[in-house]
């Protein structure tokens, strides 16, 4: 299936990440706290510093936690023997691994909902991290521009 790119928006020096005993590294927005993503996708910080693209791909979770093409290698592949095979959810491996929620915005919502967002992690910066609030604020402006 043709690999598919999410650019999320991802606090750098700012975010939270746990790091598990096995190595896994999730990453964390750092104000609500949801999970955005782990380290078992490709993962590039860019240029602008303020944003990491994700690369996922399109698949379907199933009941118990397998993919569509996990379930197809077992003997009995056939969708009639295995009901979960069709009680699956289809979309980005990312968003359905992670809990994720699509949203749909107009232009003008997701300008206004970026300026809180922004205006939040800035409000939590000059509490946590003073000295990056001004430079964050400046870098998420040309990185949205």
């Amino acid at each position: 299936m043709e690999s598919l790119l999410v650019a999320l928006l991802v606090l750098f020096l700012c975010g939270i990440t746990t790091h598990f005993p096995t190595g896994m590294t999730i990453y964390k927005d750092v104000i609500g706290g949801d999970k955005m993503f782990s380290d078992i996708f490709k993962i590039r910080l860019r240029d602008d510093g303020i944003l990491y693209e994700v690369e996922g791909s399109g698949g379907m979770l199933v009941k118990g936690g397998s993919t569509f093409e996990e379930s197809l290698i077992m003997e009995d592949a056939d969708p009639a023997n295995n009901p979960d095979i069709d009680s699956g959810t289809t979309g980005v491996d990312i968003v359905l691994n992670h809990n994720l929620q699509e949203t749909s915005f107009t232009k003008k919502q997701y300008t206004d909902y970026v300026k809180g967002y922004v205006r939040r992690v800035k409000k939590h910066l000059e509490e946590e991290n003073p000295e990056r609030a001004d430079v964050f604020v400046k870098d998420v402006q040309i990185a949205y521009k």
